[in-house]
């Protein structure tokens, strides 16, 4: 009998820590947040501070040979523009983040698929593997999959939610202490890869593997803060229904209440 009672509560923690890792995946593939990140991979990817000051004068003479509109900057493996007043500012930073910038959103928008030839065929510049893996997963294509998951995983969480509210002896304060382990779990997972990935990313030898490291980092802080957050507001909202003594009364009256036995 007890056991059947605990199933839904595990089944709740399990769900809040499987929502709260779609939302780290929806946060971090966003249009804000997606784009971000690949452009940091990108900029050691395209060697951009070597690459840079040693293409800025073409960069300033192709924007004054225009009127009007962006420039478009050659010899990078992936077709980006800048405004042609950031190649004319002469700011080797400030034309290397513009740079790094147009990469990440066009590396966001079409992925592996940016780095296609002028024929059409899907580029196969040499990549390592956490490269593809870090383009493929941050894609705006993957950030679709993680809203779609994100929603699934809300609405398992509230539907076992609302039956542990009700079929459980403590009610709300059932469903809020599984929902705060949930979220508990998740953040002690999402710090042990923060710590994890900040000690690699002082290991690697080559500056993307270690920008892939604090991609990763990056991303298990948003899980961090997530997770911290949903547990702290459950944690505080049950300490406020132990407090006041409240109860759900409405336990006796469903028909799915399990008496513990005698």
């Amino acid at each position: 009998m007890r056991r059947r009672r605990r199933f839904p509560a595990l089944l709740l923690a399990f769900s809040t820590f499987f929502t709260l890792f779609a939302l780290t995946g929806a946060q971090a593939t966003g249009e804000t947040a997606g784009p971000v990140l690949l452009g940091r991979l990108a900029a050691p990817l395209f060697e951009l501070p070597r690459w840079t000051p040693a293409h800025r004068e073409d960069l300033q003479a192709a924007a004054l040979a225009r009127t009007t509109g962006p420039v478009q900057v050659e010899g990078l493996p992936v077709a980006v523009q800048v405004p042609a007043a950031t190649a004319l500012s002469g700011d080797d930073g400030q034309l290397e983040a513009a740079i790094a910038a147009a990469a990440g959103r066009r590396l966001w928008d079409e992925g592996r698929l940016a780095f296609a030839d002028g024929k059409g065929a899907t580029g196969d510049i040499s990549l390592s593997s956490p490269v593809r893996w870090a383009i493929g997963l941050l894609e705006r294509e993957d950030h679709v999959a993680w809203q779609i998951s994100l929603f699934v995983a809300l609405a398992a969480s509230s539907a076992l939610g609302l039956l542990v509210t009700f079929t459980s002896e403590g009610g709300i304060a059932s469903m809020l202490r599984c929902t705060a382990f949930g979220a508990a779990d998740f953040a002690l997972a999402s710090g042990a890869l923060w710590l994890v990935a900040e000690v690699l990313s002082g290991g690697f030898s080559t500056p993307v593997d270690a920008e892939v490291a604090r991609i990763v980092r990056d991303c298990a802080w948003m899980g961090l803060r997530a997770g911290f957050a949903v547990g702290f507001a459950s944690g505080a909202s049950l300490l406020v229904v132990r407090v006041t003594g409240q109860r759900d009364n409405r336990y006796a009256e469903w028909p799915g209440a399990v008496d513990e036995p005698a």
